[in-house]
């Protein structure tokens, strides 16, 4: 039995042989590789993808300890891009895994998404001109971007078709010029314990975050996962925006507006 035979075997059951061949074949680009760009590479590897293009000009903090699972002692002041596409190769040396460590501009982003089939869209919520670049050469390649997002011990999941809303139209086009987003629109479920005054800081660009912790940000990737999988194995539409899905535990929730 070869590696990759053995890594995914427990999977055979879950997906058939032909199915666990699609996700080996499936191309992904994540760009942005912390809290849920991280996540998604991690839970994908893990799921048996092999074909990866991961961006981010960002380097590891300190303060990204609590919640960016490729975030440690020894990858503090490193590119965040390049650590993942390390991970991704450890947990499995067959990955083909392209690293772009100055993130996803306007002058790489056709090649960033050369080639893919899916785009993971993990770039920090207050930076809303580089996610504009990435969504409108997806639309343009008729290809998916799903985006989660992570409040509390919740996230939401939202997913933009490309023949539908795009980002603009979800958003509002002053919205993205201003980076001055309405937290709903990115956690369409606002938990009922969040500090109302963080939320408002979010908004007016006060605040640089929204609260979450770890357990969050798996939460929001395992949606994302599920969504990924629908479409590549079953050729089902994700529920797209302004459908959402979310999910808190603490207020224990889980919506989904088809």
């Amino acid at each position: 039995m070869g590696f990759y035979e053995e890594a995914f075997e427990r999977n055979i059951g879950v997906f058939s042989k032909k199915e666990q061949t699609e996700i080996r074949n499936l191309r992904v680009a994540i760009a942005g590789c912390g809290g849920m760009g991280g996540q998604a590479a991690q839970q994908l590897v893990r799921t048996g993808v092999e074909n990866f293009k991961v961006a981010d000009f960002d380097l590891y903090n300190i303060c990204n300890i609590n919640n960016q699972f490729d975030s440690n002692s020894e990858t503090i002041g490193k590119n965040k891009a390049e650590v993942v596409a390390k991970n991704l190769l450890l947990i499995n040396p067959n990955s083909k895994v392209e690293c772009f460590n100055d993130g996803v501009t306007k002058e790489n982003v056709g090649k960033f998404l050369e080639n893919v089939d899916i785009v993971v869209d993990a770039i920090d919520y207050n930076n809303q001109a580089d996610c504009w670049v990435l969504h409108k050469e997806a639309r343009k390649r008729k290809l998916f971007v799903f985006t989660s997002q992570a409040i509390g011990l919740g996230a939401s999941l939202l997913v933009f078709d490309p023949d539908g809303l795009s980002l603009e139209d979800y958003l509002g086009g002053e919205a993205v010029k201003s980076n001055l987003i309405p937290a709903e629109k990115f956690s369409p479920y606002l938990p009922t314990y969040a500090d109302p005054k963080v939320v408002e800081g979010i908004v007016t660009g006060s605040a640089r975050y929204l609260p979450n912790v770890a357990t969050a940000q798996s939460l929001g990737i395992a949606m994302m996962i599920g969504e990924i999988l629908q479409l590549v194995i079953k050729k089902r539409k994700p529920i797209c925006v302004p459908g959402y899905m979310a999910i808190d535990l603490w207020d224990r929730k889980f919506l989904v507006k088809k």
